[in-house]
């Protein structure tokens, strides 16, 4: 029997047949932060259980100890407040310490339920997590995202904990699930949500997000020509533009194209900076990044210290260059 203290669930979703890559991701963190903990991944998918098999085989390899998989009965349509009721009542069964969440806005919303339903804590949007004995500490950006602060919860329980998709790598490991569970939400006397229509939305555009290929213009690139050189690049190499929090004032972007912590966390092959000086609410999104290519002007810029190669100049020429 295995001690509560040392239970860690971690929660994801399947969405239009997309695995949310957040939930491999995380499996991996529970299992690198707690070793001798013991993991149980519940992943909500549709109500057609046949695909469940197609799932056990994507997420099995990642360091769950067991895997739960949650779907809605023929009768119900999934939404925040089901999944929060069916995910409160299974957290009340298996007691565990520590929750985690991947912070998708269905995650989000279905954090915030459980956090109420439980009368707990719940930290949002955690850049790191780590254990000092049984405490989970919780590493967030505060006052503008300009600094980090750690926060624990030590007399509340379950501890819980959203963090964004791309904020830590996935890794397979020798350890494969041993224990699998199908469980189906049936009918509650009185939801407080009551789904009258589904209209699905048609596929979403490729974000910056899930770009192998990412080239972030920052304050260093202000001309409206250079803006179009880079988009016409980017589009040549089959990649997408990210930016930082300034640039989502000008008509080109918009918050859905930010990169950091109050945006997008990446993870592309490929990253080049352009005119990005490295501020910790940019950097903060990058870190995942396989090689990360800089391009400024200040031989001192904090950028280059998070990047693989670097370039002293100015990135309007090197724009042209490779135009």
């Amino acid at each position: 029997m295995v001690n509560i203290k040392e239970k860690i669930v971690v929660f994801g979703e399947v969405l239009g047949n997309e695995l949310d890559s957040g939930f491999t991701q995380l499996l991996t963190k529970a299992r690198e932060i707690g070793p001798n903990k013991y993991i149980i991944g519940i992943l909500s998918i549709d109500s057609d259980s046949e695909k469940t098999p197609d799932y056990v085989e994507k997420v099995k390899q990642y360091g769950a100890d067991e895997l739960i998989f949650l779907s809605v009965s023929q009768t119900r349509t999934l939404n925040d407040s089901v999944m929060a009721d069916a995910l409160t009542h299974l957290i009340r069964d298996l007691e565990p310490s520590v929750v985690l969440l991947s912070a998708t806005p269905f995650g989000r919303s279905v954090a915030a339920r459980i956090q109420y339903d439980l009368q707990t804590a719940l930290t949002a949007d955690c850049l790191d997590l780590y254990f000092e004995d049984d405490l989970l500490v919780q590493v967030k950006p505060s006052f503008g995202d300009n600094i980090l602060c750690e926060i624990v919860s030590p007399k509340a329980r379950p501890q819980m904990a959203t963090v964004r998709p791309n904020t830590f790598k996935a890794k397979q490991v020798s350890q494969r699930t041993q224990i699998i569970q199908q469980v189906t939400i049936e009918e509650t006397d009185s939801p407080q949500i009551r789904s009258m229509s589904v209209r699905k939305h048609q596929a979403v555009v490729q974000g910056v997000a899930d770009a192998e290929v990412v080239i972030a213009i920052g304050r260093g690139i202000q001309d409206t020509n250079v803006i179009n050189r880079v988009q016409q690049l980017v589009k040549r190499l089959n990649g997408k533009v990210g930016v930082t929090r300034p640039m989502t004032e000008l008509n080109e972007f918009s918050i859905a194209d930010q990169i950091g912590q109050s945006g997008t966390m990446i993870a592309p092959k490929v990253l080049l900076n352009l005119g990005i000086s490295g501020a910790m609410q940019y950097t903060a999104g990058i870190k995942n990044a396989q090689t990360i290519i800089s391009v400024n002007i200040d031989d001192e810029a904090p950028i280059f210290a998070e990047s693989d190669f670097k370039v002293v100049g100015d990135a309007a020429d090197i724009v042209a260059q490779l135009s």
